[in-house]
């Protein structure tokens, strides 16, 4: 695995442990709706993970982008650490401690 496919799959984790909170959060306010479509967009990454394409960069970032506009006003902002170079993730989240073991 290169640096950058490294970087991308912490990066991915990340992004799915952020799911997982809005999850978390979501159902303490009982936004089934939204739960069920955050599960939609998430439920097919782990398999994208285990057989990687190039594409599938491209699906995630489109899947991504349309639920945070279809929830402006609440979904967390994936994109943002999707998008973010490998220096500035580094420094955020691997420097943190968040995601050192993966």
């Amino acid at each position: 695995m290169t640096t950058d496919q490294h970087n991308l799959a912490s990066r991915i984790h990340v992004i799915l442990q952020r799911a997982l909170v809005e999850a978390r959060n979501l159902a303490s306010g009982r936004r089934c709706d939204q739960i069920f479509d955050l599960a939609d967009i998430f439920e097919i990454i782990p398999k994208m993970l285990l057989h990687w394409e190039d594409a599938n960069l491209d699906a995630i970032r489109r899947n991504l982008a349309h639920y945070q506009s279809k929830y402006q006003d609440t979904a967390y902002d994936y994109l943002a650490i999707l998008n973010m170079d490998e220096h500035q993730f580094e420094e955020i989240y691997l420097s943190a401690g968040f995601a050192k073991s993966l």
